[in-house]
């Protein structure tokens, strides 16, 4: 070995340990001789490079290159030199020279794609990958390259194919299972994509975005708890990973663990404190203990959302909720609508701002207004959407003339709006409608056919097979066709009715002087979102009834129907469990016959209440401190409501507090007692 190969090797040594300098000081002799070979102004530039001494980096490869013109290698790597220094045309330039040179110099060909997908060039790009892989077919990094254009693309099967050619060529490769496991989350294919992603951190256990990849994965697969695990890791593995924590802390909200979640969003704001998603995220765990009761965070969640919105004026999502929690504060209805009115005025077709500024509007008896804005309920613009126009032919009704025409009425949303919306149909007949057809769940079919006016109720399944009408409407629709103020609610009841032979079947089933009808709950609705407690909230444990099934001489009557029903009965001291005949109910008109054979329904707000108030029975309804719009603010209608005359409201004083109603709703039934001497009233 010569003395300039020692040289040269010794310096090479020193490159291979970082030690920079001390390589081009041995190399400085050679530097030095007009015959310098390619390989040592290589040597020298890269060193020179990697010191961060760019301007002598420049001037070696450029030296190399003129000194010794046909050395394909020198133009790749001060191409790639150029690349990392962000140099991209003048790095191009040079792979292409290299690849002029060396045609079949596939590293060069999967640079030179890499530099010109990011010079905004995807087909090329494209091109000289695959001319990479015919060069080298197991070139697995040109594959997951490949693979990654193509998904941008959207070319999602081919993305796959390229994907699994990357694994082929070297199996356990970390990014190309990482790569394709956000591929198959992206395409809804859950299962797959957690194991590529566990693939992905078995092979490279210290890689952060990994596991917040699998956690994003397992979180879409509805696995919360390995989700917020694998977050877990990524953030012991990375402790400054925002995106984690903040996914960690959406996992801890989806299983209620609300003061975990908090703190875990404290965390990222103390590393983005400037992020209006992190201001956001804070507020929605607070806004939910409000939601619980803890009324006293109102103030440090509208703190955040306002902030949230300080930083990104027009949040849409931060002015929506911001507009929510004002409602919890009766006092600030004004407020809330001002705030959906901003949302408005920043985008004028949100659909989600108008119908939040509808029940704002309706709950503070605003119908003019609040009616028309209620429309955006079946606008396709919703985020989340559930009213969906039928699939028929003819047009949807919009107040034209009935007479003479037929009408489809949909019946919407759940079974106590279509309960409480249904007396509407007499005012369209008497305007000379020749035949209403309502479509509703099967459920509600016998009950709904007992409207006065109602020619025939059909299930959604049998809409295709029914003749064309003239028209179709939405039930919900109704009270904005008729300019429905307060003052003009048809109050008239009962608008439906039991039938007699039920009737006389159910009342010998029940047993009793006295018999009270008694729901506390409904059945989850999974399909729906409970948003900020929006439905579970309206509801109550039946252990906290016991004050009130302990009342002497009283049959109470469960009206509940399911499991969920059944299974809180069973918590029940055996000697205050409800008469519970549910089991053997078919249908609405069941439960209609067993009202009318009550003398009292006490429900909170579910179906039931809605149903007795049609059928005319005295009903007690027990509301949460942030009731739905139909019941109105409690300063307008504190007990009682325009929809139902028969109705008296025994709302919660504070949320979340259950106790106190129950205690209310005791003492009024031993007045009510007193006062009437109840005898069993039956039709």
């Amino acid at each position: 070995m010569t003395a300039d190969a020692d040289r040269y090797h010794a310096a090479f040594s020193h490159y291979s340990n970082a030690r920079f300098d001390d390589a081009l000081a041995v190399l400085a002799p050679l530097l030095a001789s007009r015959a310098a070979t390619s390989d040592v102004l290589n040597l020298a530039a890269m060193c020179a490079f990697r010191a961060d001494r760019q301007e002598l980096a420049d001037v070696c490869w450029r030296r190399a290159m003129n000194e010794h013109p046909d050395d394909a290698g020198l133009y790749s790597n001060f191409a790639s030199a150029l690349t990392a220094r962000g140099r991209l045309n003048e790095a191009q330039t040079l792979y292409r020279r290299a690849v002029e040179l060396r045609p079949d110099f596939a590293e060069a060909h999967y640079n030179l794609a890499n530099v010109l997908e990011k010079l905004g060039h995807p087909e090329e790009a494209e091109a000289t990958l695959r001319q990479a892989l015919r060069l080298k077919p197991d070139f697995a990094e040109a594959h997951l390259n490949l693979a990654k254009l193509l998904a941008h693309a959207r070319r999602l099967p081919e993305a796959e194919a390229a994907y699994r050619q990357a694994l082929a060529a070297r199996p356990g490769y970390p990014e190309a299972h990482n790569n394709f496991g956000n591929l198959l989350k992206d395409a809804g294919r859950f299962d797959e994509a957690v194991a590529q992603l566990r693939q992905a951190v078995a092979a490279r256990p210290d890689w952060a975005d990994a596991h917040f990849n699998l956690g994003n994965a397992q979180h879409a697969q509805g696995s919360l708890g390995d989700a917020g695990r694998a977050y877990r890791t990524a953030v012991a593995l990375r402790p400054d990973f925002a995106g984690a924590l903040n996914n960690l802390g959406g996992v801890l909200d989806a299983l209620g663990c609300l003061k975990d979640a908090e703190e875990v969003y404290r965390r990222v704001l103390g590393i983005e404190p400037d992020s209006a998603d992190a201001h956001f995220n804070l507020a929605n765990v607070i806004y939910r203990d409000v939601a619980l009761g803890r009324r006293a965070r109102l103030g440090q969640a509208e703190a955040l959302y306002r902030r949230a919105l300080a930083l990104r004026p027009g949040f849409a999502a931060a002015l929506m909720n911001l507009g929510n929690l004002l409602r919890e504060d009766n006092a600030r209805s004004a407020e809330a609508q001002a705030v959906f009115r901003e949302a408005l005025r920043v985008d004028p077709e949100s659909a989600d701002a108008r119908l939040n500024l509808a029940t704002a509007l309706l709950r503070a008896g605003d119908f003019a207004q609040g009616w028309a804005c209620f429309e955006a309920r079946y606008d396709a613009r919703l985020s989340q959407r559930s009213v969906f126009p039928p699939d028929v032919a003819y047009p949807q009704w919009r107040g034209e003339p009935l007479a003479g025409k037929s009408l489809l009425v949909v019946t919407e949303q759940g079974f106590g709006d279509s309960i409480q919306f249904i007396r509407y149909l007499p005012m369209l007949k008497a305007q000379g409608a020749s035949k209403l057809t309502v479509v509703c769940p099967p459920a509600l079919v016998a009950l709904l056919e007992s409207v006065d006016g109602v020619a025939q109720c059909i299930t959604p399944d049998a809409l295709p097979a029914l003749p064309p009408q003239d028209y179709w409407c939405f039930l919900m629709s109704l009270p904005a066709l008729a300019g429905t103020t307060l003052d003009t609610i048809p109050r008239a009841a009962p608008y439906l009715h039991a039938s007699a032979s039920r009737i006389d079947y159910w009342r010998g089933r029940l047993a009793g002087t006295l018999k009270i009808g008694i729901a506390w709950s409904g059945e989850p609705r999974p399909w729906m979102p409970d948003s900020f407690g929006a439905f579970s909230r309206r509801w109550l444990d039946a252990r906290l009834c016991e004050p009130l099934l302990a009342t002497p001489n009283v049959t109470f009557v469960s009206l509940q129907k399911g499991p969920m029903a059944r299974a809180q009965i069973a918590t029940l001291p055996e000697r205050l469990r409800p008469l519970d005949p549910m089991n053997d109910v078919a249908d609405f008109a069941d439960t209609a016959a067993i009202i009318a054979s009550l003398d009292l329904v006490i429900s909170v707000d579910t179906a039931v209440a809605h149903l007795a108030g049609a059928l005319g029975k005295p009903v007690w309804i027990l509301l949460c401190a942030n009731a739905c719009w139909r019941w109105l603010d409690a300063a307008d209608a504190p007990d009682d409501s325009p929809w139902y005359p028969g109705a008296r409201l025994f709302r919660q004083r504070a949320p979340g507090q259950w106790d106190e109603v129950i205690e209310r709703v005791v003492a009024a039934l031993a007045a009510w007692r007193r006062m009437t001497r109840v005898t069993p009233r039956f039709p």
